[in-house]
């Protein structure tokens, strides 16, 4: 399986929106009406985004691409002081097959480079994301009602 990134660019959108809107099921399987979830999911699309955009400024927006097929999204700053991991998701048909694990391998190892350590936060009550994190070597370094903040520190995994 040959795992690449690509940045993603303006003709990304859609695929990027899809990519959102498949890590969603909180709104996708709602009663609410199919335009009703799409316009909620498009609010929530481009609030994330503008949220990164602003907290962010400098971080990394790649499309995730396996075997030539675009796959998912990985969203990364990079700052002098640590690599924070924004976010990651593959479409459903791409999950459970080890991407994740390569992505991530790739990111822990250029921290561990770069001698900074490697954050994310998680959704509290994600058991699998957070089991997940942990086998890679991610601790919990402090739990708030919506996230678990993780970190990953060289020789810590």
């Amino acid at each position: 399986m040959d795992v690449s990134l690509r940045t993603a660019g303006d003709g990304d959108e859609r695929f990027l929106r899809g990519v959102f809107a498949s890590t969603r099921d909180d709104i996708t399987a709602s009663p609410l009406t199919d335009d009703d979830k799409r316009r909620l999911l498009d609010l929530q699309f481009r609030a994330q985004a503008g949220d990164y955009e602003v907290r962010f400024p400098g971080a990394d927006l790649d499309v995730v691409v396996v075997d030539g097929e675009d796959a998912g999204r990985l969203w990364v700053d990079r700052s002098d002081t640590e690599l924070r991991l924004l976010d990651i998701a593959l479409l459903p048909e791409w999950r459970n097959r080890g991407i994740g694990k390569v992505v991530l391998d790739r990111l822990i190892a250029e921290a561990q480079e770069a001698g900074l350590p490697l954050r994310h936060a998680v959704f509290n009550g994600n058991t699998g994301a957070l089991r997940f994190y942990r086998r890679l070597g991610f601790e919990i370094t402090e739990e708030a009602s919506a996230y678990v903040f993780m970190e990953w520190r060289s020789g810590s995994g």
